[in-house]
């Protein structure tokens, strides 16, 4: 199980190959509450990045002049509409900037460019915006739209400088902009691209893009060809040589093999560098197996379920997040979380 999930949330976190049916035989039951969340240290992915032993912490205190020009591989979010895709993505950087609700749901990509700055160029920028610091120490988020080639859109406005607790709101504003220059309204997609750059101390040079989520048609309002523009836009970032894939699918689907996700991902190659998420496992549940309900989700995530396609990274499962938790800049004291 894993520590760092929401207050009173279940989270599961398996990878396959997993411990013996036995040792599971608790997954979807109640826990107490968990640790208040946000943690008081980073978490999420950058916990496992900055951890001690980790190449990158031993270049940080090696060379760290050299981080400044290291180049990362990018990961991508793919997924259906609704599978949890901003959602997986908030909970592996501890950072809730992405939109959710139904009408301002993921609508263009966005990208999400962590970023190491030392205390000095962080004290710097915010003497020269006269920000205020937070009581998490000097840090800020810098927003902007990125036009794609061919893009219709207003020439862009300088990058707005944000503090975290302005981050999602400012992100919702920005998106619902950039749809109503295109389609009149928050429908459909564009291929223009939300820039998010967070700075901070605290934080590893990594860059993540959440994607529209793919669809099977289209409704009122929206292109006739949505299906062919969500697929497409997951295909360009997939194609990228440099992406690294994270699949997110709903558990609850009845055969994991028909999503349109997992499709392109071995269509465009990248069975060998992603990493399968299975979203709300608490509601995968079998009525027709009440003394062991969660019997299917515990094969899947041991890989021995027919209808799971073979990712060399494997699968996790994690529950839902039904509630949104407040909002926190990163911490200095970060801390790997440790797994039982």
């Amino acid at each position: 199980m894993c520590e760092t999930a929401p207050r009173g949330e279940r989270c599961l976190c398996v990878r396959y190959p997993a411990p013996p049916a036995e040792s599971m035989a608790g997954v979807g039951e109640h826990k107490e509450p968990g640790p208040t969340w946000p943690p008081t240290r980073l978490g999420g992915v950058a916990d496992h990045v900055l951890e001690h032993d980790s190449t990158y912490a031993k270049l940080l205190r090696i060379a760290p002049e050299l981080l400044h020009e290291l180049e990362l591989p990018r990961v991508v979010m793919v997924g259906e509409e609704s599978s949890g895709k901003s959602s997986t993505l908030e909970r592996l950087v501890h950072m809730p900037f992405f939109p959710v609700d139904r009408q301002m749901c993921t609508r263009m990509p966005i990208e999400l460019r962590l970023r190491r700055k030392t205390a000095a160029e962080l004290a710097e920028f915010h003497e020269r915006h006269a920000l205020p610091e937070s009581e998490t120490g000097p840090g800020y988020v810098s927003v902007h739209v990125r036009r794609s080639p061919g893009s219709p859109l207003d020439d862009p406005s300088p990058p707005v400088i944000v503090s975290f607790d302005e981050a999602e709101a400012t992100v919702s504003r920005l998106m619902r902009n950039v749809l109503t220059q295109i389609h009149g309204g928050p429908v459909g997609v564009s291929r223009d691209v939300l820039v998010l750059e967070v700075c901070n101390a605290n934080v590893p040079n990594l860059d993540l893009v959440d994607l529209p989520g793919l669809v099977g048609g289209s409704v009122r309002g929206e292109p006739d060809d949505m299906m062919a523009q969500t697929r497409a836009l997951s295909r360009d970032y997939l194609s990228d040589a440099h992406a690294l894939a994270c699949c997110v699918v709903s558990s609850r689907t009845e055969r994991v093999r028909n999503s349109q996700a997992l499709e392109l991902v071995q269509g465009c190659g990248k069975a060998d560098t992603c990493v399968g998420v299975l979203t709300m496992c608490d509601l995968a549940m079998d009525p027709r197996a009440p003394d062991d309900p969660h019997w299917h989700l515990k094969e899947r995530l041991r890989g021995a379920a027919d209808d799971l396609p073979q990712l060399a990274c494997g699968y996790v499962g994690i529950a839902r997040c039904r509630r949104r938790a407040p909002r926190a800049a990163p911490r200095a004291d970060a801390r790997a979380p440790r797994r039982r």
